[in-house]
């Protein structure tokens, strides 16, 4: 299973700074999780913050993204975005999303109703780091609409009748509330 890739088509916290640095110690993380950031990670620290998984109908979330920086690439699928994870104990980026940020991310990273994700549906937060599809919403503090779904990339040949996808299926979220 790969993991999930991030794009961030219209987020206000990529101008404004609103970016929380945060880190998981009990496993690895990947970019488009949602978390809530926590308390600062030590008494001494006022950057660093510790992340917290959500439950269902949580708000005031923030959206996992992180440089995809691969530094040891002995074979070409090492640099992979679908490969790129935040290992446990490290500092992630965590953006504070808003109402109207519009962000892209792979169906690897929300938890679907079916195989596919349906145009319209929305999502909410749900017990764990993954956004949940759902059909209809009711007192989520979190609610997100999926606004399109986009199929990008191309089939990579690497030798003798191998070849890697490249195709990622990406959902295009548009935040709807994001609530204390």
């Amino acid at each position: 299973m790969a993991n999930a890739i991030v794009r961030l088509d219209r987020v206000r916290a990529v101008y404004n700074g609103n970016i929380e640095s945060v880190v998981y110690n009990a496993g690895v993380l990947q970019n488009g999780f949602v978390g809530i950031a926590g308390g600062y990670a030590t008494a001494a620290d006022r950057e660093l913050r510790t992340l917290v998984q959500p439950t269902a109908g949580a708000g005031n979330l923030v959206l996992i993204y992180s440089p995809e920086i691969v530094k040891s690439e002995y074979v070409k699928t090492d640099n992979a975005l679908e490969n790129f994870s935040i290992p446990a104990g490290t500092a992630a980026r965590a953006y504070r999303i808003e109402a109207n940020d519009i962000y892209s991310v792979t169906t690897d990273g929300l938890t679907l109703i079916g195989a596919e994700p349906v145009k319209g549906n929305y999502l909410v937060a749900d017990n764990g780091f993954k956004l949940k599809e759902v059909t209809a919403h009711t007192t989520e503090k979190f609610v997100a609409r999926i606004l399109d779904i986009e199929v990008l990339g191309t089939t990579t040949v690497v030798g003798q009748a191998g070849a890697i996808s490249r195709i990622n299926k990406y959902v295009v979220i548009e935040v709807i509330k994001n609530e204390a």
